[in-house]
């Protein structure tokens, strides 16, 4: 009996671990798979990393803090993580095509609108995503 309970805790500290990694998708963007997880449920919003290189990873616990109200998506920006061209240069890494690869990540994900969280260099991609995007951004926050 003692193992039994001891497996299903650790049964569902696995799942609520899964969880909190979130669902990890992708995306085909401009030539390229574009790699993102969606953690939470709630209002969506896309967190956009520093760098540029910042991995996606470091604002899994910021995810864990918000998952109750907020559906936070983060993704593997180009050229990072498993976002990573076969070839790094200007055909294959660009603002531009940033730009494109959060757009296809809003479509795939059936959304009209959601709020966009910048840190650093994401502050600036979020800010060009929201000149670029107006219709697309429902708030804005630079950090």
């Amino acid at each position: 009996m003692k193992r039994a309970r001891l497996f299903l805790i650790m049964l569902v500290g696995f799942f609520a671990f899964l969880n909190l990694q979130g669902e990890d998708l992708r995306v085909s963007s401009r030539g390229l798979d574009i790699h993102y997880r969606v953690i939470g449920q709630g209002a969506p919003l896309l967190i956009i990393g520093g760098g540029p290189g910042d991995a996606a990873e470091r604002y899994l616990g910021l995810c864990e803090l918000l998952a109750k109200n907020a559906r936070c998506i983060l993704v593997e920006q180009r050229g990072t993580g498993r976002s990573r061209p076969a070839v790094l240069d200007a055909s294959t890494i660009s603002i531009a095509l940033t730009l494109d690869d959060f757009e296809a990540v809003r479509r795939q994900l059936g959304l009209r609108q959601w709020s966009v969280l910048g840190f650093s260099y994401g502050g600036y991609l979020a800010s060009l995503y929201a000149h670029f995007h107006p219709a697309s951004v429902s708030s804005l926050v630079l950090l």
